[in-house]
C-alpha cells in the first residue's frame, strides 16, 4: 500500500505538470481549471493512503 502511494504522489506531479504550464501561460482561463484538478488529484492520492501505513517522512503529503 505505501509503495503504492508513493507511485501515486509522484504520478500527480506527472499529470499536474503540464496544467501548471498552461496556467502560467493563460493564466486568467487556466487559473480555475489547475486550482480544480489539483484540489481533486491531491484527495484522490490521499484517499488511497492509508495514514498509518506511512513512514513519518511522507505525512506532511497528506
Amino acid at each position: 500500500m505505501t509503495y503504492r502511494g508513493i507511485f501515486e504522489i509522484f504520478l500527480c506531479i506527472r499529470i499536474m505538470k503540464p496544467l501548471q504550464n498552461a496556467s502560467y501561460m493563460a493564466p486568467g482561463a487556466n487559473a480555475m481549471l489547475f486550482s480544480v484538478a489539483k484540489d481533486a488529484l491531491c484527495s484522490f492520492i490521499a484517499s488511497c493512503l492509508a495514514p498509518d501505513t506511512l513512514t513519518h517522512q511522507l505525512r506532511f503529503l497528506i
